[in-house]
């Protein structure tokens, strides 16, 4: 999977626009790659029908899970979420039956004429449950971040593959950061690298030999 971002400069930076352009590359518009906050051409189309809808189907009984710690008498606190619970109807929707996320790949370019980029190179990886994740999560430590030398005191970070291998060879390499994902049903594993938009080419390839590097060794 392969996507190239070019970072609007009024935003200061890239945020959940990445992230969910990540995902969506990753797994289509479906389950895992869903934007975390709705799509905006949505928005209009939103009614008081569609809002009851959908506080009706999620806000009831059915998928209220109420938890507390230091509880004297149980039955007590029972009868107290009851009491403030109890106007909740008990409707008759259906649970929906989740399907499991399917990684499908691809590549994603969103363009806006800034000077700056940021490009992300993953492939699938496990999920929590698969017994490859320490693995990929020993790797995640293992590239680390260019970003995080400093944090914890001097020296940490500073023999990270993408300190040493990326930023500190390749000129044209801003920052490099490992990216490590796993869900219940797949994960993700790869590298987001950012530098100028007219060495986009140069950053790709150097991201493509570190993950080589990494797999032959």
């Amino acid at each position: 999977m392969r996507l190239e971002y070019q970072m609007m400069e009024e935003m200061g930076g890239i945020g959940e626009d990445l992230n969910d352009s990540i995902m969506r590359t990753a797994f289509g518009l479906k389950g895992l790659g869903m934007p975390l906050q709705g799509m905006k051409d949505n928005f209009m189309r939103l009614t008081p029908h569609t809002i009851q809808r959908f506080q009706a189907e999620n806000i009831n009984p059915n998928k209220i899970y109420v938890c507390a710690a230091g509880v004297d008498d149980h039955q007590e606190f029972v009868k107290l979420v009851e009491s403030k619970l109890s106007f909740l109807p008990s409707t008759g929707f259906a649970g929906k039956t989740r399907e499991p996320t399917e990684y499908r790949g691809g590549e994603s370019r969103n363009e806006n004429g800034s000077e700056e980029v940021t490009l992300a190179l993953a492939f699938r990886s496990g999920s929590w449950r698969d017994t490859d994740v320490y693995a990929f999560q020993v790797l995640n430590t293992l590239m680390g971040s260019s970003a995080s030398f400093s944090t914890g005191g001097p020296g940490k970070g500073m023999h990270s593959r993408a300190t040493k291998h990326l930023l500190n060879r390749l000129s044209f390499v801003d920052s490099a950061n490992a990216l490590c994902t796993c869900f219940s049903d797949s994960g993700l594993f790869g590298l987001i690298l950012s530098g100028p938009s007219n060495s986009v080419n140069h950053i790709d390839w150097g991201g493509i030999g570190l993950l080589i590097e990494i797999i032959v060794r």
